[in-house]
């Protein structure tokens, strides 16, 4: 099997506006120029939503999806990740409607708030880093979120307690509960103090190297009061 070097060197570069794209020939054109037209979108709006913006082009590798785990090593139910360059697997069999290809536009957005919240603050705890790249997917539904995380009581990790990386989590079920709460909790901010205060948390943790001091700077409160909250909103949303 060749190395992911090797893979990467039979790829075409395609250059945009703000992107530098290694190009599986064995992605149709459609597809490949629709990725592009959404890269450029989430530049736009993840941009000025967290007031970030790349200081040169960034460069994304689209593998066609089988190749993608060959080349990468990545279990099966990764949908795409960001390790310095933001790299995705196309369903190269599918068209534009097709909803495997609308769920990794949805990645598109996911790996690129990665890039930005790196950017920001590399110290960024790993719970809320997911929980910001699933916030501005823009895909999840609030109730439906919320339902899971009240019905699975005996699940709650406490934030303190999060893992730290992703790799260390063997278990699938557990990777996702971890993205799960963290894409709640990230809600509960958003709706309770709004989304310009995720670019100055970001900011505070880069200059506090805590993510707990960044938390009470920002908001006033110490993350395990603002998660107590949380929790109660999650059992009695309307009350």
């Amino acid at each position: 099997m060749k190395s992911e070097a090797g893979v990467l060197s039979s790829f075409p570069s395609v250059e945009i506006k703000h992107f530098k794209l290694r190009v599986d020939p064995k992605i149709p054109g459609k597809l490949a120029t629709r990725l592009q037209v959404e890269l450029e979108r989430a530049y736009s709006e993840l941009g000025k939503a967290l007031g970030a913006w790349p200081s040169s082009k960034v460069t994304v590798v689209l593998y066609s999806q089988g190749r993608f785990y060959e080349a990468t090593g990545s279990q099966h139910w990764v949908g795409g990740f960001y390790d310095g360059q933001i790299k995705l697997p196309v369903p190269v069999k599918s068209d534009e409607k097709d909803p495997a290809f609308r769920k990794l536009l949805k990645v598109v957005r996911h790996e690129y708030a990665h890039l930005l919240v790196l950017g920001l603050s590399a110290e960024c705890p790993m719970w809320l880093n997911e929980g910001i790249a699933q916030y501005f997917e823009a895909s999840y539904q609030k109730d439906a979120v919320y339902a899971r995380l009240k019905e699975s009581r005996e699940a709650r990790i406490p934030l303190k307690k999060m893992p730290s990386r992703l790799g260390k989590i063997d278990d699938v079920e557990l990777a996702r509960w971890v993205y799960l709460q963290g894409l709640g909790f990230v809600e509960f901010l958003v709706e309770k103090y709004k989304p310009f205060r995720l670019r100055l948390l970001l900011r505070a943790i880069a200059e506090e190297h805590s993510a707990a001091t960044a938390f009470e700077r920002v908001y006033g409160r110490s993350t395990e009061d603002l998660e107590k909250e949380w929790w109660k909103r999650i059992e009695n949303p309307d009350g």
